[in-house]
């Protein structure tokens, strides 16, 4: 069975939705539940991770309100904004609902200098004694941040989304590869194998063109720290479920990992790290 540890859906008449917009068609439409069900049977879907797409508070009270009639959404990764003077309050309020699992503050939309600001790392802070995580959604442009970041925060539960956004479509590697390690050497630090088909040419893509990170990634941070994610349907701009699926299943077959690392990448990493 595969936990989708990366997965979203929208409303496009709901306010406060500003993305996608009409110049990308394909995902231009409403993406809900049931237009996710079939996936579960077809490929053996036990559960996802349901990440919010909208930079704003009713974003997350909309995703929970998913996330109590389907009992296969296991958890939300919600977004809070950490520059609020009433942070801790909402926090508080939020936290209350049983499958809220972290939150993601949209990094790769902010100046490279704004998670490094006194109130934004106070306020990881606050969301690491809660016990909750934080999923970064960065460009590979924004690493040397997130470094110093966790320079403040050392033992931060955080997961970084898509590989951090590398240039796969320029087929560039450094300092990609080195700020990956380095950002490997902090324990609780995960990756998700999740997001590079978009990254790459999103017409003329090969699996070659995404087999050299995959492998630097998991020499990086090795087969306990990986985990499976989807990022259906903006997978769609490139790819089909089924391709992204059988993108990271050959991918990770051509390291010859064992029956156990391929189920922890694939399951038991994110029920572990997102506390399922």
């Amino acid at each position: 069975m595969i936990i989708d540890s990366h997965q979203h859906f929208w409303a496009l008449s709901r306010d406060g939705f500003a993305w996608p917009t009409s110049d990308l068609p394909v995902l231009f439409r409403n993406y809900l539940p049931e237009d996710y069900e079939p996936f579960l049977v077809d490929h053996g879907i036990e559960g996802t991770v349901l990440i919010q797409s909208a930079p704003n508070v009713e974003e997350t009270r909309y995703l929970f309100t998913l996330a109590d009639k389907y009992a296969w959404i296991k958890g939300v990764v919600g977004w809070l904004d950490f520059t609020a003077e009433d942070f801790s309050d909402q926090l508080d309020e939020l936290a209350r609902h049983p499958k809220l699992i972290g939150f993601r503050p949209m990094l790769q939309s902010l100046p490279d200098e704004w998670v490094l600001q006194d109130r934004v790392l106070q306020n990881l802070g606050t969301v690491q004694t809660q016990d909750l995580t934080i999923d970064l959604l960065i460009t590979h442009n924004q690493l040397p941040a997130v470094l110093q970041m966790m320079k403040v925060h050392p033992t931060l539960h955080a997961v970084l989304d898509h590989f951090g956004k590398p240039d796969i479509k320029g087929h560039q590697y450094d300092p990609w590869m080195d700020q990956m390690k380095a950002l490997s050497e902090y324990p609780n630090v995960h990756v998700k194998l999740s997001g590079l088909v978009t990254e790459a040419d999103h017409h003329s893509w090969k699996p070659d063109d995404v087999q050299r990170y995959i492998e630097h990634v998991h020499a990086c941070f090795g087969s306990e720290r990986m985990m499976f994610g989807s990022d259906w349907p903006v997978c769609r701009l490139a790819a089909s479920y089924e391709q992204v699926l059988t993108l990271a299943t050959n991918g990770l077959k051509k390291l010859e990992l064992t029956k156990e690392e391929r189920q922890a990448i694939f399951h038991d990493n994110a029920c572990r790290f997102y506390k399922l």
